[in-house]
């Protein structure tokens, strides 16, 4: 089996898009959990960094923040990096 962590599901799941996710993973034989955790990327097959508010803090690609950005969470951003570098380190 699969297993594929998913970083998080906060505000997300409004449209029920986490359920939606999981259900199709579960579908091709996959696990999901959630994690934040860069270490846990180690122990999974693939990751989902699923998008919705809050947006990612346009510092972080050079950007200014604009009017029509909504409300970041820079924390949050930053463990999602951290994740994903976990990931195009473990290949």
């Amino acid at each position: 089996m699969y297993r594929v962590v998913i970083t998080d599901k906060s505000g997300v799941d409004d449209f029920h898009c986490i359920d939606s996710i999981e259900k199709t993973m579960a579908e091709y034989g996959a696990e999901c959990f959630f994690s934040l955790d860069p270490e846990d990327v180690a122990n999974c097959d693939g990751i989902i960094l699923p998008g919705a508010p809050p947006d990612v803090d346009p510092v972080l690609y050079g950007e200014e923040k604009e009017p029509g950005c909504g409300v970041v969470d820079r924390e949050r951003d930053e463990k999602r990096l951290a994740m994903i570098d976990a990931a195009v380190k473990a290949g």
